[in-house]
Formats: C-alpha cells, structure tokens, sequence
C-alpha cells in the first residue's frame, strides 16, 4: 500500500488509513495532534511529487499552513516501513 504511486493529487482512502495508522500524529516539530485531525500533505508538492506513502503524511492544520507558507520546511525522512 505505501510503494504503491497512486494516480491524482488525493491518497485514496486505503492509503489514507495506513499513513495516519503508521504515523499517529502531526509530523510537525513536537506536534501532538492525532492524525484523525490532520491533513494527509505531500512533502514534495504535487504535481512534481508522487502520491505515495514515502512522500506524504500528516500535518495538522496549523503545521500545514506553516508549511504553505514557508516558515515550516519538511526535511525529515518517513519512518521506515
């Protein structure tokens, strides 16, 4: 389910739940919320990154937003599948 790239710029649903199961909470620094309230976010951005597990996980509202506007840069690498 993660290696899989999936066509479009939404995970589907399959995908969905094992990224937010996989991570439990927001990939923002410290951040605690629970993936339930997050937004499933491509570290590189669609178009130009693929919809895959190794390029997206959750980011909570405010950490999403952070990131769109440049204060929060994703570098980490995803857990190991």
């Amino acid at each position: 389910v993660l290696a899989h790239e999936y066509l479009g710029r939404f995970a589907p649903d399959v995908l969905n739940i094992a990224l937010r199961f996989l991570y439990g909470t927001c990939q923002g620094p410290g951040c605690m919320v629970p993936t339930e309230r997050c937004d499933i976010d491509h570290r590189i951005p669609f178009p130009h990154g693929p919809t895959r597990g190794d390029n997206l996980g959750p980011l909570c509202r405010r950490h999403h937003t952070y990131k769109g506007h440049g204060i929060l840069h994703w570098t980490t690498r995803p857990v190991a599948a």
